[in-house]
């Protein structure tokens, strides 16, 4: 005896909302845990008001980056929040998808960072978070339905690396602290600051101009670009402008490519910073 087309078609609308239901909680889950990471990463800031005598005793490439990212006066924040757009690839010669994001950035703490992400086909959303030596990353094709979870030691270590160079879009986490240690990087348009994030070790070069503006940033991040073995590969942030949000100046438009070993360089990223707010 078969079903009625009536019947039939509504028992698979009754699965299909029922399906759409169990993704719905599945989105709020997700969305509840980076929340707790968000609510861990919010701390007050410091109440002292930046000096430049905080500086006067480092390297002179050093107190010049500082001097030039910090006003004198500008209080001390334990955060920012960031807006970007740009375009973002998965792959060598793989398909320049445009970027939407938002990013909590606490360095050297953690970091959420949530992004829309819209191809020539399909359109996904990703986060990425790392906090207390966890990271991991949620993909979300249409926004709604999970395409890809990654965790583990190889996406800690690599989110590690990640949150010490974007140290940059935040400078006052390199201010002087007991566990950083800045140096002479060779000449005086490079200083070097070596650090640790959780139990990972930086040694982050940062490339100035004269006036202490950034030119480019770069370390040794762990890492399996496009897809190969992980392993450490320079990974270097390139810095065409900057701007300044309340007294921070930090880097506008930059760039971030992979340098992989025995193969061309490997850009992935492209943004503008179109939002900073310190808190």
């Amino acid at each position: 005896m078969s079903l009625h087309p009536w019947i039939r078609a509504g028992l698979g609308l009754g699965v299909a909302a029922a399906g759409d239901r169990l993704l719905q909680r599945w989105r709020r889950r997700e969305q509840r845990e980076l929340d707790m990471v968000r609510q861990a990463l919010a701390l007050d800031p410091e109440p002292d008001p930046f000096a430049l005598a905080w500086v006067a005793g480092l390297p002179e490439p050093a107190r010049r980056y500082l001097a030039h990212a910090l006003a004198p006066g500008v209080q001390i924040p334990a955060s920012v929040q960031l807006r970007m757009i740009g375009n973002i690839r998965g792959e060598q010669g793989g398909e320049w998808l445009e970027m939407e994001a938002e990013e909590l950035l606490a360095p050297p703490r953690g970091f959420v960072w949530s992004a829309r992400l819209r191809g020539r086909l399909l359109s996904m959303s990703v986060d990425d978070h790392y906090l207390a030596g966890q990271g991991g990353t949620r993909v979300w094709l249409l926004g709604r339905i999970p395409l890809r979870r990654t965790h583990g030691p190889d996406i800690s270590r690599s989110a590690a690396g990640r949150l010490a160079i974007e140290a940059v879009l935040m400078p006052a986490a390199l201010l002087p602290r007991p566990d950083l240690r800045w140096h002479v990087g060779g000449d005086l348009d490079t200083a070097r600051a070596s650090f640790k994030v959780d139990t990972t070790p930086v040694d982050l070069t940062l490339r100035l101009g004269g006036d202490g503006s950034l030119r480019s940033a770069t370390l040794e991040r762990w890492g399996a670009p496009a897809g190969g073995v992980h392993d450490w590969h320079v990974f270097r942030v390139e810095v065409f402008s900057e701007r300044t949000f309340d007294g921070v100046t930090i880097p506008a438009r930059l760039s971030a490519t992979w340098e992989l070993k025995g193969a061309p360089p490997f850009e992935f990223f492209r943004a503008e910073i179109t939002r900073a707010v310190f808190t």
